[in-house]
């Protein structure tokens, strides 16, 4: 892929090349990476659009800046976006701020997204592939 954008500019190019991927090296998964700008609907919709040629979109995993979230879900509207439309919030670096803090970013969260689940991801240990 050449670069720019994966959300905004590069959703056609993203096509050609996960065929490449899959016709190349024929992966169990592909883990696709956005900017922690930006907003995965156009992705999610490239990979839907994909099923007849034996893709799936299993889900859309948001990751949370424990240490400086508080606030930008105020002044940036992606970043109301990416904790609303998700499957799962992954809590990273909560081991570095104090109990109160994290309770902050919690309530933060679910001001913007009650339902959907939660976890701390340690940086030691990762999550769990299974998860």
């Amino acid at each position: 892929m050449t670069n720019g954008c994966l959300c905004c500019v590069l959703v056609g190019q993203m096509k050609r090349a996960l065929e490449e991927i899959k016709e190349k090296f024929q992966p169990d998964r592909i883990i696709i990476e956005t900017s922690g700008s930006a907003f995965p609907a156009p992705i999610a919709w490239q990979i839907r659009e994909m099923e007849s040629s034996g893709f799936h979109l299993d889900a859309i995993l948001t990751v949370i800046d424990c240490i400086n979230f508080c606030g930008y879900e105020d002044t940036s509207y992606t970043a109301r976006l990416q904790a609303q439309y998700t499957d799962l919030i992954l809590l990273n670096k909560w081991e570095h701020i104090s109990e109160r803090q994290l309770d902050i970013v919690i309530d933060h969260v679910n001001e913007l997204n009650t339902d959907t689940p939660k976890i701390n991801v340690d940086s030691n240990t990762g999550i769990n592939p299974e998860v």
